[in-house]
């Protein structure tokens, strides 16, 4: 049953008023069998539409999209404060597993920059707190996705505690000499 093989093709047509953007997945079950067709889909676009999913654009968006791009960037530069305190930090216990917590944002959110839908997922992993990406069609909307950086905020919490615990000591010991 070797040789199976999958392929799939997107085509973008340009006209005046259209873009249509057709895709086609095409199935052979073994070697010197035909290919079927086991998919066409046609997208027809303004092409406004076409060429917002193929470059992000900041033309139109309201605060909403720079709030998330904000979020975003403050959930990559507090993992990345959060790794950079745990290694160069000295005396932090568990070292490593604190680097690999702030490495990871928990839970996601996501945000289509095209339409502005929004999504949440309790159940998730982001490296870095935020990412953004697109499918692989043309036609795939750019989505951004975000992670609450749970382990660096843990870290920076903890981190906290102790300076108090140990400011709150030393008064202590100073008063009762």
């Amino acid at each position: 049953a070797g040789d199976e093989a999958w392929y799939q093709s997107t085509d973008r047509y340009d006209y005046a008023d259209a873009v249509v953007i057709v895709q086609t997945d095409l199935h052979r079950e073994a070697a010197g069998k035909p290919y079927r067709v086991m998919g066409l889909h046609a997208q027809v676009l303004t092409p406004e539409e076409a060429e917002d999913r193929l470059y992000p654009t900041v033309e139109g968006k309201g605060p909403l999209h720079w709030m998330v791009v904000l979020a975003g960037a403050a959930s990559i530069l507090t993992c990345v404060a959060g790794i950079v305190g745990a290694v160069f930090r000295k005396g932090v216990r568990g070292r490593w597993l604190w680097v690999l917590a702030c490495l990871l944002g928990v839970g996601q959110f996501t945000f289509d920059w095209s339409t502005g839908f929004m999504n949440f997922h309790p159940i998730g992993v982001e490296i870095l707190g935020a990412a953004y990406a697109r499918g692989p069609s043309p036609t795939d909307p750019w989505i951004i996705t975000l992670g609450f950086p749970l382990g660096a905020l843990l870290f920076f919490a903890k981190r906290d505690v102790h300076r108090a615990w140990a400011v709150s000591w030393r008064r202590s010991q100073e008063g009762a000499r």
